[in-house]
């Protein structure tokens, strides 16, 4: 599997994570790139999936808006809202409550981007109660459509943000999920760390906390 991590929870860091993460796609589309791995990019329609979560404190429907844009341009197969490591009550509601009202946040974006009506194919976001459960999620599905290696080898690429510089950089190096001792090594010099073939690319994205669970 192929996790794209990206810590973005305010509007700017939303808009500069979907700048990137087209630039990924157009890349793995046209043929291999620095951050995809050769492998990847081989690989005839991995399967896409965006990962959504912000908490209570935020406007859902602002950050939202240019994934929706993004999702329009360039369709996910499936969407994902995903709870964070902190289980706390959002405007007063439970965990699966907010979750449920992401959810809905979610498919009213899709419909505004679409001029206020929703494409008729278009299925409501899965949800996931816990990381763990979203990773298990990946597995299976990584595993149901694998042609290459088994599945539990992953590819991490964080994007980090310098919004007041205009910066964005991928670096595998300093990952948490490739620092604290995960299936790769990272490559020194900016690279991404690589492991692996990837039969599905998550683009996690909205929570600092989600990337960090």
């Amino acid at each position: 599997a192929t996790y794209l991590l990206d810590g973005a929870h305010t509007i700017e860091s939303i808009e500069s994570g979907v700048r990137w993460h087209t630039s990924l796609r157009a890349s793995s589309e046209a043929g291999p790139s620095s951050i995809l791995s050769p492998e990847a990019c081989r690989r005839k329609g991995p399967k896409k999936v965006l990962v959504f979560y912000c908490s209570g404190d935020r406007d859902p429907e602002a950050l939202m808006r240019p994934l929706a844009l993004l999702h329009r341009e360039r369709p996910f197969d499936e969407v994902g809202i995903c709870s964070n490591a902190i289980q706390a009550d959002s405007r007063g509601m439970t965990a699966q409550q907010w979750n449920q009202a992401l959810a809905g946040y979610w498919v009213a974006a899709v419909a505004a981007s679409h001029g206020g009506v929703a494409p008729r194919q278009e299925a409501g976001p899965r949800m996931h109660a816990s990381v763990q459960g979203l990773v298990e999620w990946v597995e299976a599905e990584a595993a149901a459509g694998a042609e290459g290696p088994a599945s539990g080898t992953h590819l991490f690429t964080v994007l980090q943000h310098d919004v007041a510089a205009g910066k964005l950089s991928a670096n595998g190096s300093n990952s948490p999920a490739l620092a604290n001792g995960s299936n790769g090594a990272a490559q020194g010099g900016g690279g991404a760390g690589a492991v692996g073939v990837a039969g599905i690319e998550v683009y996690i994205t909205g929570s600092l906390l989600l990337c960090g669970d």
